[in-house]
């Protein structure tokens, strides 16, 4: 059986100025211990669902800040704080 890749993996994802309409950050990122954020915290830090999250960090401006360590997904609080601010 064939897996058959979706048109959506190719999608950039929306501009930074819609990324920031969803991110709407409930807690502070100083609540989070360390340089490095988990999908979960990342989820109740913008408020959204683990799924979304998933979603949201495949798509550009996000993806470039995503980083791997076997099998774990971290993003760095940095990279977050940045794009708040409006700076890829």
């Amino acid at each position: 059986m064939r897996h058959q890749i979706s048109a959506r993996s190719a999608d950039p994802g929306p501009p930074l100025e819609e990324v920031r309409i969803v991110l709407q950050p409930r807690i502070s990122l100083d609540d989070i211990p360390g340089d490095w954020v988990t999908v979960a915290e990342f989820a109740a830090w913008s408020d959204i669902s683990r799924n979304s999250a998933y979603e949201l960090l495949r798509q550009d401006p996000l993806r470039r800040h995503v980083e791997r360590f076997g099998r774990m997904i971290r993003i760095r609080k940095a990279a977050l704080m940045r794009l708040m601010r409006g700076a890829s």
